[in-house]
Protein backbone atom coordinates (compact mmCIF):
# COMPACT_ATOMS: atom_id res chain seq x y z
CA UNK A 1 0.00 0.00 0.00
CA UNK A 2 2.91 2.05 0.10
CA UNK A 3 4.44 1.73 -3.48
CA UNK A 4 3.95 4.96 -5.91
CA UNK A 5 4.25 5.46 -9.34
CA UNK A 6 4.22 8.64 -11.42
CA UNK A 7 1.15 10.16 -13.78
CA UNK A 8 1.89 10.96 -17.16
CA UNK A 9 2.19 14.09 -17.45
CA UNK A 10 1.84 14.70 -21.47
CA UNK A 11 -2.15 14.13 -21.62
CA UNK A 12 -4.49 16.92 -22.44
CA UNK A 13 -5.46 19.42 -20.81
CA UNK A 14 -1.98 19.16 -18.62
CA UNK A 15 0.34 19.14 -21.66
CA UNK A 16 -0.30 23.23 -21.88
CA UNK A 17 0.90 23.61 -18.24
CA UNK A 18 4.35 21.84 -19.32
CA UNK A 19 6.37 24.61 -19.94
CA UNK A 20 8.55 25.94 -17.29
CA UNK A 21 7.01 24.41 -14.65
CA UNK A 22 7.75 21.57 -12.24
CA UNK A 23 4.67 18.97 -11.70
CA UNK A 24 4.73 16.09 -9.88
CA UNK A 25 2.05 13.71 -9.57
CA UNK A 26 2.01 10.69 -7.40
CA UNK A 27 -0.58 7.76 -6.80
CA UNK A 28 -0.98 4.59 -4.96
CA UNK A 29 -0.79 1.37 -6.21
CA UNK A 30 -3.71 -0.66 -3.50
CA UNK A 31 -6.52 1.03 -5.70
CA UNK A 32 -10.16 -1.55 -5.88
CA UNK A 33 -9.46 -4.37 -8.07
CA UNK A 34 -13.11 -3.30 -9.53
CA UNK A 35 -11.26 -0.37 -10.45
CA UNK A 36 -8.02 -1.46 -12.08
CA UNK A 37 -9.93 -4.23 -14.13
CA UNK A 38 -12.15 -1.68 -15.31
CA UNK A 39 -8.57 1.14 -16.10
CA UNK A 40 -10.22 3.65 -13.98
CA UNK A 41 -9.10 5.52 -10.95
CA UNK A 42 -11.40 5.78 -7.71
CA UNK A 43 -13.20 9.28 -8.31
CA UNK A 44 -11.19 10.14 -11.43
CA UNK A 45 -13.23 13.32 -12.81
CA UNK A 46 -13.28 14.55 -8.82
CA UNK A 47 -9.37 13.90 -8.56
CA UNK A 48 -9.09 15.21 -11.98
CA UNK A 49 -11.03 18.95 -11.07
CA UNK A 50 -9.03 19.29 -8.01
CA UNK A 51 -5.58 19.12 -9.70
CA UNK A 52 -7.07 21.29 -12.01
CA UNK A 53 -7.65 23.85 -9.16
CA UNK A 54 -4.39 23.09 -7.09
CA UNK A 55 -2.21 23.57 -10.27
CA UNK A 56 -4.24 27.55 -11.19
CA UNK A 57 -3.44 28.06 -7.60
CA UNK A 58 -0.12 27.43 -7.77
CA UNK A 59 0.34 29.29 -11.34
CA UNK A 60 -0.82 32.61 -9.31
CA UNK A 61 1.13 31.76 -5.66
CA UNK A 62 4.08 29.48 -6.79
CA UNK A 63 4.85 28.59 -3.07
CA UNK A 64 5.31 31.84 -2.17
CA UNK A 65 2.50 32.30 0.34
CA UNK A 66 1.46 30.67 3.45
CA UNK A 67 -0.56 27.14 3.83
CA UNK A 68 -3.36 29.66 5.70
CA UNK A 69 -3.14 31.89 2.47
CA UNK A 70 -3.02 28.96 0.00
CA UNK A 71 -5.89 27.42 1.70
CA UNK A 72 -8.46 30.10 1.82
CA UNK A 73 -7.46 30.24 -1.86
CA UNK A 74 -8.03 26.66 -2.93
CA UNK A 75 -11.16 26.92 -1.04
CA UNK A 76 -12.27 30.19 -3.60
CA UNK A 77 -11.30 28.01 -6.41
CA UNK A 78 -13.08 25.11 -5.75
CA UNK A 79 -16.50 26.44 -5.19
CA UNK A 80 -15.44 28.38 -8.73
CA UNK A 81 -15.50 25.05 -10.14
CA UNK A 82 -19.20 24.28 -8.04
CA UNK A 83 -17.20 21.51 -5.92
CA UNK A 84 -18.54 21.36 -2.62
CA UNK A 85 -15.53 22.36 -0.23
CA UNK A 86 -15.67 21.70 3.98
CA UNK A 87 -13.05 23.55 5.51
CA UNK A 88 -11.50 21.75 8.61
CA UNK A 89 -14.31 19.61 9.06
CA UNK A 90 -13.72 17.51 12.34
CA UNK A 91 -13.05 14.07 12.35
CA UNK A 92 -13.82 11.51 15.02
CA UNK A 93 -10.92 9.17 15.07
CA UNK A 94 -12.17 5.56 17.22
CA UNK A 95 -10.38 3.11 18.99
CA UNK A 96 -11.95 -0.24 20.02
CA UNK A 97 -15.23 1.42 18.68
CA UNK A 98 -14.53 4.28 21.31
CA UNK A 99 -14.05 7.45 20.55
CA UNK A 100 -10.17 8.81 21.10
CA UNK A 101 -9.62 12.25 19.46
CA UNK A 102 -10.51 14.35 16.97
CA UNK A 103 -8.65 14.83 13.97
CA UNK A 104 -9.16 18.12 11.50
CA UNK A 105 -8.42 18.15 7.80
CA UNK A 106 -7.80 20.92 5.76
CA UNK A 107 -10.42 20.47 3.46
CA UNK A 108 -13.13 17.78 2.23
CA UNK A 109 -14.09 18.02 -1.38
CA UNK A 110 -17.67 16.73 -1.99
CA UNK A 111 -17.46 14.27 0.97
CA UNK A 112 -15.34 11.71 -1.06
CA UNK A 113 -11.78 13.20 -0.84
CA UNK A 114 -9.54 14.18 2.03
CA UNK A 115 -7.47 16.99 1.50
CA UNK A 116 -4.39 18.05 3.41
CA UNK A 117 -2.27 20.76 2.17
CA UNK A 118 1.14 21.72 2.84
CA UNK A 119 3.75 24.79 1.90
CA UNK A 120 7.30 23.94 1.79
CA UNK A 121 10.22 23.08 0.12
CA UNK A 122 9.38 19.28 -0.43
CA UNK A 123 7.28 16.48 1.13
CA UNK A 124 8.69 14.69 4.05
CA UNK A 125 8.94 11.14 4.75
CA UNK A 126 6.93 12.20 8.11
CA UNK A 127 4.43 13.92 6.08
CA UNK A 128 3.28 11.03 4.10
CA UNK A 129 3.62 8.52 7.59
CA UNK A 130 1.15 11.07 9.29
CA UNK A 131 -1.06 11.96 6.28
CA UNK A 132 -1.67 7.82 5.89
CA UNK A 133 -2.81 7.30 9.65
CA UNK A 134 -4.90 10.20 9.27
CA UNK A 135 -6.30 8.14 6.10
CA UNK A 136 -6.50 5.17 7.44
CA UNK A 137 -8.13 6.59 10.40
CA UNK A 138 -10.85 8.28 8.69
CA UNK A 139 -14.10 6.95 6.56
CA UNK A 140 -12.54 8.25 3.30
CA UNK A 141 -11.08 5.98 0.76
CA UNK A 142 -9.11 8.55 -1.12
CA UNK A 143 -6.91 11.40 0.24
CA UNK A 144 -4.29 13.78 -1.57
CA UNK A 145 -1.57 15.56 0.14
CA UNK A 146 -0.78 18.48 -1.81
CA UNK A 147 2.44 20.86 -1.36
CA UNK A 148 2.48 24.51 -2.95
CA UNK A 149 6.52 24.67 -2.80
CA UNK A 150 8.12 26.90 -4.33
CA UNK A 151 9.80 24.48 -6.99
CA UNK A 152 7.10 23.27 -7.88
CA UNK A 153 3.10 21.63 -6.83
CA UNK A 154 3.83 18.33 -5.18
CA UNK A 155 -0.07 15.93 -5.52
CA UNK A 156 0.33 12.64 -3.97
CA UNK A 157 -2.55 10.97 -4.51
CA UNK A 158 -3.32 7.60 -1.69
CA UNK A 159 -5.99 4.88 -1.73
CA UNK A 160 -7.16 3.29 1.46
CA UNK A 161 -10.09 0.84 1.10
CA UNK A 162 -10.79 -1.02 4.50
CA UNK A 163 -12.24 -3.72 2.52
CA UNK A 164 -8.87 -5.03 1.89
CA UNK A 165 -7.15 -4.38 5.07
CA UNK A 166 -8.01 -7.71 6.33
CA UNK A 167 -6.48 -9.18 3.23
CA UNK A 168 -3.38 -6.91 3.40
CA UNK A 169 -3.18 -8.15 7.09
CA UNK A 170 -2.69 -11.75 6.55
CA UNK A 171 0.60 -10.67 4.31
CA UNK A 172 1.99 -8.76 6.88
CA UNK A 173 1.52 -11.15 8.87
CA UNK A 174 3.61 -13.50 6.61
CA UNK A 175 5.97 -11.20 6.28
CA UNK A 176 6.54 -10.33 10.44
CA UNK A 177 6.61 -14.14 10.52
CA UNK A 178 9.50 -14.55 8.17
CA UNK A 179 10.97 -11.66 10.20
CA UNK A 180 10.84 -13.17 13.30
CA UNK A 181 12.32 -16.20 12.04
CA UNK A 182 15.54 -14.10 10.74
CA UNK A 183 15.86 -12.23 14.08
CA UNK A 184 15.93 -15.67 15.94
CA UNK A 185 18.87 -16.69 13.81
CA UNK A 186 20.30 -13.45 14.13
CA UNK A 187 19.95 -13.53 17.82
CA UNK A 188 22.16 -16.70 17.94
CA UNK A 189 24.75 -15.31 16.31
CA UNK A 190 24.44 -12.28 18.12
CA UNK A 191 24.81 -14.24 21.19
CA UNK A 192 27.63 -16.09 20.10
CA UNK A 193 29.50 -12.75 19.20
CA UNK A 194 28.49 -11.64 22.47
CA UNK A 195 29.75 -15.22 24.21
CA UNK A 196 33.33 -14.98 22.34
CA UNK A 197 33.87 -11.12 23.41
CA UNK A 198 33.47 -11.99 26.90
CA UNK A 199 35.24 -14.85 26.76
CA UNK A 200 38.20 -12.42 25.24
CA UNK A 201 37.93 -10.05 27.39
CA UNK A 202 37.83 -12.54 30.80
CA UNK A 203 40.95 -14.42 29.02
CA UNK A 204 42.85 -10.87 28.50
CA UNK A 205 42.04 -10.00 32.42
CA UNK A 206 43.69 -13.65 33.62
CA UNK A 207 46.41 -12.98 31.66
CA UNK A 208 46.99 -10.13 32.79
CA UNK A 209 46.30 -10.65 36.44
CA UNK A 210 49.09 -13.78 36.39
CA UNK A 211 51.05 -11.75 34.56
CA UNK A 212 51.28 -8.91 37.26
CA UNK A 213 51.48 -11.72 39.74
CA UNK A 214 54.77 -13.15 38.27
CA UNK A 215 56.49 -9.39 37.97
CA UNK A 216 55.12 -8.96 41.68
CA UNK A 217 56.97 -12.21 42.45
CA UNK A 218 60.65 -11.38 40.72
CA UNK A 219 60.57 -8.52 42.33
CA UNK A 220 60.49 -9.56 45.51
CA UNK A 221 63.43 -11.81 44.88
CA UNK A 222 65.29 -9.30 43.67
CA UNK A 223 64.62 -6.66 46.87
CA UNK A 224 65.27 -9.85 48.97
CA UNK A 225 68.99 -11.19 47.49
CA UNK A 226 69.87 -6.97 46.94
CA UNK A 227 69.56 -7.19 50.89
CA UNK A 228 71.68 -9.75 51.34
CA UNK A 229 74.86 -7.65 49.64
CA UNK A 230 74.39 -5.04 53.03
CA UNK A 231 75.36 -7.48 55.58
CA UNK A 232 77.81 -9.01 53.29
CA UNK A 233 79.85 -5.65 52.33
CA UNK A 234 80.39 -5.01 55.69
CA UNK A 235 82.40 -8.60 56.07
CA UNK A 236 83.79 -7.72 52.74
CA UNK A 237 84.96 -4.27 54.05
CA UNK A 238 86.34 -5.47 56.96
CA UNK A 239 87.51 -8.19 55.35
CA UNK A 240 89.77 -5.86 53.28
CA UNK A 241 91.40 -3.22 54.65
CA UNK A 242 88.30 -1.67 54.88
CA UNK A 243 87.88 -0.80 51.68
CA UNK A 244 85.01 -1.74 49.17
CA UNK A 245 87.33 -2.03 46.36
CA UNK A 246 86.07 -5.12 44.12
CA UNK A 247 83.06 -5.49 46.02
CA UNK A 248 81.10 -5.31 42.87
CA UNK A 249 83.43 -7.62 40.81
CA UNK A 250 81.55 -11.46 40.33
CA UNK A 251 84.77 -12.62 38.93
CA UNK A 252 86.32 -11.71 42.94
CA UNK A 253 83.65 -11.32 45.37
CA UNK A 254 81.58 -14.87 45.55
CA UNK A 255 78.81 -12.90 47.44
CA UNK A 256 78.24 -10.85 44.29
CA UNK A 257 78.09 -13.85 41.94
CA UNK A 258 76.16 -16.01 44.26
CA UNK A 259 73.59 -13.26 44.87
CA UNK A 260 73.80 -12.91 40.81
CA UNK A 261 72.95 -16.16 40.20
CA UNK A 262 69.78 -16.31 42.81
CA UNK A 263 68.63 -12.87 40.98
CA UNK A 264 65.83 -13.53 38.55
CA UNK A 265 67.18 -12.61 34.57
CA UNK A 266 65.97 -9.31 33.04
CA UNK A 267 66.97 -8.83 29.77
CA UNK A 268 65.53 -5.60 30.14
CA UNK A 269 67.90 -4.49 32.66
CA UNK A 270 69.92 -1.88 31.41
CA UNK A 271 73.00 -3.73 33.40
CA UNK A 272 72.43 -7.02 31.77
CA UNK A 273 75.01 -8.99 30.48
CA UNK A 274 74.26 -12.56 29.72
CA UNK A 275 75.84 -15.01 31.64
CA UNK A 276 77.49 -12.89 34.20
CA UNK A 277 75.10 -10.47 35.37
CA UNK A 278 71.32 -10.79 35.48
CA UNK A 279 70.68 -7.00 35.46
CA UNK A 280 72.22 -5.04 38.38
CA UNK A 281 74.16 -2.31 38.27
CA UNK A 282 76.90 -2.52 41.03
CA UNK A 283 79.46 0.44 41.27
CA UNK A 284 82.32 1.23 44.33
CA UNK A 285 83.00 4.82 44.48
CA UNK A 286 86.74 6.12 43.60
CA UNK A 287 87.49 5.74 47.26
CA UNK A 288 86.81 3.01 47.40
CA UNK A 289 84.45 3.80 50.57
CA UNK A 290 80.71 3.28 49.69
CA UNK A 291 78.88 1.08 47.02
CA UNK A 292 75.25 0.91 45.49
CA UNK A 293 73.90 -1.67 43.89
CA UNK A 294 70.33 -1.78 42.22
CA UNK A 295 68.31 -3.59 39.43
CA UNK A 296 65.23 -2.34 37.47
CA UNK A 297 61.63 -3.76 38.66
CA UNK A 298 59.02 -5.69 36.39
CA UNK A 299 55.97 -4.59 37.61
CA UNK A 300 56.84 -1.05 37.48
CA UNK A 301 59.67 -0.87 34.28
CA UNK A 302 60.43 2.81 35.29
CA UNK A 303 61.71 2.54 38.88
CA UNK A 304 64.83 0.16 40.50
CA UNK A 305 65.71 -1.61 43.31
CA UNK A 306 68.21 0.18 45.34
CA UNK A 307 70.55 -1.40 48.84
CA UNK A 308 73.83 0.49 49.03
CA UNK A 309 76.62 0.56 51.76
CA UNK A 310 74.71 3.10 54.51
CA UNK A 311 72.11 0.01 54.70
CA UNK A 312 69.43 2.12 52.59
CA UNK A 313 67.05 0.17 50.82
CA UNK A 314 64.39 1.71 48.49
CA UNK A 315 62.86 2.12 44.90
CA UNK A 316 64.52 4.32 42.63
CA UNK A 317 63.61 5.79 39.41
CA UNK A 318 65.35 4.10 36.89
CA UNK A 319 67.28 6.45 35.05
CA UNK A 320 69.23 6.96 38.50
CA UNK A 321 70.18 3.47 38.86
CA UNK A 322 72.07 3.39 35.22
CA UNK A 323 73.72 6.91 36.58
CA UNK A 324 76.25 4.39 38.38
CA UNK A 325 75.31 5.79 41.34
CA UNK A 326 77.70 4.83 44.41
CA UNK A 327 74.70 5.90 46.87
CA UNK A 328 71.06 5.68 46.65
CA UNK A 329 69.17 8.66 45.56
Amino acid sequence: MWQFQFWSLFTAPWAQYRSGTTLKLTRNNAESMDNEENGNLLYENLTYQIRGACFDVWKKFRGGFKESIVDKALSIEFKSRNLKVEDQKRIDIYYNNEKVGTYIPDKIVEDKVLIEIKSKPYITKEDERQFWKYLQASKYKIGMLINFGSEGLEIMRRIYDKARENRMFRVDQRLNQRRSASMKKGFTLIELIVVIAIVSVLSGIILFSISQYISRGKDSSVSGNLAILIPAGEVFYGGNSNSYGSFCDPNINSVIKNVFNQIPQNPNGDCFSSGSNPGVCCNVSSDNNSWAACAKEFTDTSKAYCVDSRGMKEDIANTACIAAITQCP
